[in-house]
């Protein structure tokens, strides 16, 4: 009955894309491709009765291709959203004296921003 620590207690990733031919150019298909992911990690549970933050992201991308050539845009955490990527929780004490704290407190290593890229491609 007792949770693991760490552990999330749900992990859920929904994927789509769609990739279509929408016109031709002398000839030369034109397509267009889009896609979406959203993926959310339930609560987890850290020692000493302490409980993470659960987080929902979302990416998205699209992309357009003429012939050999495609250009692509691609964004990660859509949303910005401020989430804890890794969280422990553990007594710290950096004074190196006796009477060190033994009070367990929240670490923590932050997720990822909002990242965007672009990408251009031949394909040969």
């Amino acid at each position: 009955g007792l949770a693991v620590p760490y552990d999330p207690s749900l992990v859920l990733r929904v994927d789509g894309a769609l990739a279509r031919e929408v016109a031709r150019v002398q000839g030369v298909p034109v397509r267009v491709a889009a896609g979406v992911g959203a993926s959310l990690v339930g609560y987890r549970a850290l020692p000493f009765s302490e409980q993470a933050d659960a987080v929902f992201l979302l990416d998205a991308g699209a992309s357009a291709r003429v012939g050999p050539f495609e250009i692509g845009v691609r964004a990660r955490n859509v949303f910005d959203a401020r989430w804890r990527d890794g969280q422990f929780n553990y007594p710290s004490d950096w004074d190196p004296g006796p009477d060190g704290s033994r009070v367990p407190v929240r670490h923590f290593t932050a997720g990822r921003p909002l990242t965007m890229d672009a990408t251009l491609a031949v394909q040969l």
